[in-house]
């Protein structure tokens, strides 16, 4: 159990680290830019979560009915980690296209290099911990 929350807190620590990173990119930006940016990306932050949510709602209805509970955790798991990628790959496009400058877009890279370490080494916890 020890292991479950210590890959918790290192989810949580790297999800903290890169928000800092986040916001001192953005707070070097115009407020042209932000305000470019705010509007960009304000119905994609609301909805990009959905997905997410659904996933792990299918994961605990199935694992009532799947007899391999391992079989499913990574299947899912591969699942989400495509659409946490492809949803990456679509926000550096989207970034690209509003004409960010190149520090800002190096820098949402490196927050999502970070919150996906974090991730994985949560899941990497969780997996070691069920297998």
């Amino acid at each position: 159990m020890i292991y479950m929350i210590a890959g918790f807190v290192v989810f949580f620590l790297l999800l903290i680290v890169s928000r800092i990173i986040n916001e001192r990119n953005v707070k070097k930006l115009d407020p042209a830019s932000k305000a470019k940016l705010a509007d960009a990306f304000s119905k994609f932050r609301k909805y990009s979560l959905i997905p997410v949510v659904a996933l792990i709602l299918v994961y605990f209805l199935l694992i009532q009915f799947v007899g391999n509970p391992l079989m499913l955790y990574r299947v899912l798991l591969g699942i989400m980690l495509c659409y946490i990628l492809v949803l990456n790959g679509a926000v550096i496009v989207k970034l690209k296209s509003l004409g960010m400058p190149g520090n800002v877009v190096f820098g949402y890279v490196a927050t999502s290099v970070v919150k996906l370490a974090g991730l994985l080494v949560f899941f990497w916890v969780m997996y070691s911990y069920h297998a």
